[in-house]
């Protein structure tokens, strides 16, 4: 059986041994050669590196001087470029986002209530984009909700005329109603409900009552009634024309087809007070108290009503009470007695 055995390099010692025995003394000599010249090249060469450094060094600092800021401009004056061209619609899309998020908050605030807010946070926007047709238009809407209609006019027209669209149009209208400028308010409507704009506005309830409601002011009945029909055969649970419908049968005296429009009306919006107030009125009028209370007690038993409209369903029912006629009997006899109303 064969090993295996490692094969060991021969070493190269011996051959470098004798390359250094040749060259060591060629090398001395060089050296010995050469060292003289590259001193005396020193001695030549070193004055004349001192003098052109002499020379020189003023110069380069002296340009240092001039180049330095204008390069130091040049590239503040670049990086706002290249910014820019870094990525524009990215820039676009942000600013876009911020102003959506500006218009939302504005919104909510007219929505809750709060038009001081609105108008609050509307100053400063309506400065830095004068021409935001949107920002015009809440501004309009907080000065209507702050009882201002002559003010919220001016904002209306204006946004109505950087842009024509058919929300804004209604908010116009709305704005020479409550100034009474019934005629330009008509027109308005009759207009937008003719054009494009209004035919593919998604709430044509809306136009259709405040038709209606300008046909009112200006006392023509018939035609109020109209179109607050038209609007609610738009949308049967539009509860601002199912509540003006029924308000103008109770002051044509007719008491029944009132009562079915509030109660339409109570259907379609169950957390509002008035339509309980407005059947309460028919119903304790008509001598139907008991009715009136259970309406009132059912509206009490909802759950997250508004504290406001809670306190006033409670006086409501407190008031109801006394004219039960059994009540209004014990009265009489001396032995009336406040009733509990419960702990809604």
């Amino acid at each position: 059986m064969q090993q295996l055995q490692a094969q060991i390099p021969v070493s190269d010692s011996f051959a470098n041994a004798a390359w250094r025995r040749v060259l060591a003394p060629c090398i001395v000599a060089c050296h010995r050669f050469l060292a003289p010249s590259v001193v005396a090249w020193r001695r030549v060469l070193a004055p004349s590196v001192v003098a052109w450094r002499r020379v020189l060094a003023p110069c380069v600092v002296a340009w240092g001087r001039v180049l330095a800021p204008c390069i130091i401009i040049l590239f503040i004056l670049c990086m706002p470029g290249c910014q820019t061209l870094k990525d524009p619609a990215a820039e676009a899309k942000r600013e876009e986002e911020l102003l959506n998020t500006q218009k939302n908050l504005v919104i909510g605030y007219i929505n809750q209530g709060q038009p001081n807010m609105a108008l609050r946070e509307l100053r400063p926007l309506m400065k830095k984009h004068p021409q935001d047709a949107d920002f015009k238009n809440l501004m309009g809407l907080t000065y209507l909700s702050l009882q201002n209609p002559k003010m919220a006019l001016g904002f209306f027209e204006e946004s109505h005329l950087l842009q024509p669209r058919a929300s804004v149009a209604l908010n116009l209208s709305s704005a020479y109603i409550e100034t009474k400028q019934y005629n330009k308010a008509m027109k308005t409507l009759k207009e937008l409900r003719k054009s494009p704009a209004g035919k593919d506005y998604q709430y044509p309830e809306r136009i259709l009552h405040n038709i209606a409601l300008c046909a009112e002011r200006m006392s023509k009945e018939k035609i109020a009634e109209k179109y607050y029909k038209l609007a609610t055969e738009v949308n049967p649970y539009y509860y601002l024309s199912l509540m003006r419908l029924g308000q103008l049968y109770e002051r044509t005296r007719n008491p029944d087809l009132a009562v079915r429009e509030y109660q339409k009306a109570r259907e379609a919006c169950r957390k509002c007070f008035d339509p309980i107030h407005a059947l309460v009125t028919q119903w304790v009028a008509q001598g139907d108290a008991p009715k009136a209370m259970a309406l009132i007690q059912e509206y009490l038993a909802e759950k997250e009503l508004d504290p406001a409209e809670r306190l006033k369903a409670r006086k409501l029912l407190a008031g109801t009470t006394k004219r039960d006629p059994k009540n209004l009997i014990h009265a009489r006899n001396g032995r009336m007695r406040p009733n509990r109303t419960g702990t809604n």
